[in-house]
């Protein structure tokens, strides 16, 4: 029966605490100002940039192997991508996939995996270095971030001339505008990650300031009960050791020495109760 009783007081204390984990969660992510629903919608938004290479696979002559292929470069790089940036900012899963090997080695793959794909199938993959750049802005720390962005930023430029066989072939509008992209959506993504950095280092602290001000309470409250008990148990004590020695010797007194005993328990019973009462 104990161990039944204990079982389910453990089960109560990590409902408790579930509970209590996934309210601050949701602290965090309300006091962000985006809601998750509308980061999940703005970071999907960007899949739009898939189109344009899957419009190419399907447009050009190519061997079914090699249109297999290609689509399925897409389909993993949409998973990839959904994978990568599906926690939120501000939200402990982001904490984890930043410091997490397995995300670093995919972002890793996906960079390689656009710029081969761009020279193997032709430049409308390049739109997805949007993606790589976005990634890159949430996953990467800051500097190294910010240097990712501008490679990216200058290979669809390099890639492009190089490809087409010259400055005067370029289609400069088109190559501009995407570039504008790649660099404005990774710049973007690392205010955000910065932001959601800085959110759950101020709830952190909150939490920690809440934590020690309740020990400080405890303390405090604990002193006051030492000072109020302390003296008067003491003279209860001793008064009470007196009463016994005199309960057959002088019983007037003992009967004075009760009377007090009394007293001291009810007044300091009283003080006890306004103490707790004022807590």
């Amino acid at each position: 029966m104990q161990v039944q009783q204990g079982q389910k007081t453990r089960e109560k204390a990590r409902v408790a605490t579930h509970r209590a984990g996934t309210r601050a969660a949701d602290e965090v992510i309300a006091s962000s100002g985006i809601a998750f629903h509308l980061w999940r919608l703005y970071q999907h938004a960007w899949l739009v940039c898939l189109v344009f290479p899957l419009i190419s696979l399907v447009s050009q002559s190519l061997t079914p192997l090699h249109r297999a292929l290609g689509l399925f470069s897409l389909l993993f790089f949409a998973a990839s991508y959904t994978w990568l940036m599906w926690p939120h900012p501000a939200s402990h899963g982001a904490r984890e996939r930043v410091h997490s090997r397995a995300a670093l080695l995919l972002f890793v793959a996906l960079s390689l995996q656009v710029t081969t794909f761009s020279l193997v199938y032709g430049l409308s993959f390049l739109w997805l270095f949007i993606g790589v750049s976005a990634i890159a802005g949430v996953l990467l720390p800051m500097r190294i971030a910010f240097a990712g962005i501008v490679l990216f930023t200058l290979l669809p430029l390099f890639m492009t001339i190089g490809m087409e066989g010259g400055i005067a072939e370029v289609d400069w509008w088109w190559l501009i505008a995407l570039m504008l992209l790649v660099r404005g959506l990774g710049l973007d993504m690392i205010g955000v990650a910065r932001l959601g950095s800085a959110i759950r280092e101020l709830h952190s602290a909150r939490r920690e300031l809440a934590r020690l001000a309740v020990i400080e309470e405890r303390e405090r409250l604990s002193r006051d009960l030492h000072d109020l008990l302390g003296q008067t148990l003491s003279m209860i004590t001793l008064k009470s050791e007196l009463a016994r020695h005199l309960v057959t010797e002088e019983p007037e007194r003992c009967t004075r020495e009760l009377s007090e005993i009394e007293r001291a328990a009810r007044q300091t019973l009283r003080e006890v109760r306004e103490a707790v009462a004022g807590y």
